[in-house]
């Protein structure tokens, strides 16, 4: 029988964790073996239990691999896979194998191992940021406008101002109960449309009455 001649280059990248809901993946491609009698592939995965460096895993030869997908081989023109079963903040370790029914061995030895950390998710952002009451009052040639709002409690906002044109006031403030207050005095007639953020960047305006 023949022997399996494998010449596979692993390479690897791990999805980015883009936000917190969206879910993680590892892709890799490789560069299929020149044995023209090769009739499917073998993908395997392992735990690293260690560091990673430069795709490679401390422990990597203490990993147990297993098979992706489980009991499921690729066809023998594929040159990339992803796995999509993955976990945040986990170390990987993967390889890649060729098949052939006429050789022996049937199954080549293992392409080179690669390892990847898949990023931590994001934290949440705060939510709940609700403007509650704009109100002015005006006395004389005094204007006075009082801001209410509530988000999550303690975190840092920003609130503004506006005339406009400009931001006439502005500053950061936080609150342990997520009730928040913040006013303005200025000239009378002063159209002013009042802007709350919240530490993650989220927004909402209401114009003064």
């Amino acid at each position: 029988m023949k022997k399996i001649k494998l010449l596979l280059f692993l390479a690897l990248v791990a999805a980015t964790a883009n936000a917190q809901a969206v879910p993680h993946s590892a892709s890799l491609s490789w560069t299929l073996s020149t044995n023209a009698a090769v009739t499917s592939q073998n993908v395997y995965r392992g735990a690293c239990a260690g560091t990673v460096t430069t795709g490679t895993c401390r422990t990597d030869s203490t990993a147990t691999f297993t098979k992706l997908p489980a009991g499921t081989a690729l066809g023998p023109g594929v040159k990339t896979f992803t796995d999509s079963t993955v976990t945040a903040s986990t170390g990987y370790i993967y390889y890649v194998t060729a098949l052939c029914a006429t050789c022996n061995p049937q199954e080549s030895i293992p392409s080179n191992h690669i390892a990847v950390v898949i990023p931590a998710d994001q934290p949440p952002p705060p939510t709940g940021l609700t403007i509650t009451s704009v109100a002015m009052n005006i006395t004389g040639t005094t204007q006075t406008v009082v801001a209410k709002w509530s988000d999550t409690s303690g975190t840092e906002q920003e609130f503004r101002f506006s005339d406009g044109n400009l931001f006439v006031a502005q500053g950061l403030t936080s609150s342990a109960t997520g009730s928040f207050a913040e006013q303005w005095v200025g000239p009378a007639g002063t159209p002013i449309t009042f802007i709350a953020c919240n530490a993650k960047g989220s927004c909402a305006s209401q114009a003064a009455k």
